[in-house]
């Protein structure tokens, strides 16, 4: 999707996508990466989830990037975060020091090493799926592009079976993931789950079931 249709969704409050609590797969794997102290976490197409809040309890400098600013206020706003505004050349960039988060305001596909520094790990927790095939490619590549060998990455997939396109979320298969990253990474499924659908546009789709997939991914 375009950066305009997101920033929509936002000034429309068709946020449905939105999780008000830590997600409960990234507290369940997280464990399993292993970071160092003071770590840098980049979290693409974040929105105002409260996962940033979660990974820097943790002890690690956090990074996301997000088009809307209605989701970058809105995580302030309602974290009661002071921060410090400061424009780049792309982005409007919101400091906060204590817990150490960092938010990018502007187009994922314009973030690159030199906005973002040294990362040692990435959360793509819903932006995969956020994206129709035909951008996939491109998003995975700006991911690529940042990491390098021995980095490493969390990654949350969902799939189901339509004969029509409702995304997003959009299905991300195991062998989509592996022919976007295995050149580049070793990756590994830590679980499978599989849940009932709790979307209303899904479920009258006549989706009832779909999959939540988890994968460590480390870039060689």
């Amino acid at each position: 999707m375009e950066k305009s249709f997101w920033i929509k969704n936002w000034e429309d409050n068709n946020t449905g996508f939105h999780n008000s609590e830590y997600n409960e797969l990234l507290l369940k794997h997280f464990e399993k990466f292993d970071l160092g102290e003071d770590s840098h976490i980049f979290v693409p197409l974040c929105g105002k989830t409260r996962d940033l809040i979660w990974l820097a309890m943790q002890g690690h400098q956090v990074t996301g990037v997000e088009c809307s600013p209605l989701a970058v206020a809105g995580f302030f706003k309602e974290s009661n975060f002071s921060f410090d505004k400061t424009k780049e050349a792309k982005f409007n960039r919101f400091t906060c020091k204590n817990p150490p988060i960092d938010i990018l305001e502007g187009d994922f596909f314009d973030v690159n090493r030199d906005a973002l520094g040294r990362v040692n790990f990435l959360y793509d927790r819903a932006s995969i799926v956020a994206l129709p095939p035909e951008l996939r490619k491109k998003y995975t590549k700006v991911i690529t592009d940042i990491l390098t060998p021995g980095d490493q990455m969390l990654l949350l997939t969902l799939e189901y079976d339509s004969p029509e396109v409702l995304g997003p979320p959009f299905p991300v298969t195991e062998k989509d993931v592996r022919s976007y990253y295995e050149n580049n990474f070793s990756i590994e499924l830590l679980e499978e789950i599989a849940k009932d659908v709790d979307h209303p546009r899904f479920i009258e789709a006549g989706i009832t079931r779909w999959s939540h997939k988890v994968y460590k991914l480390v870039r060689v």
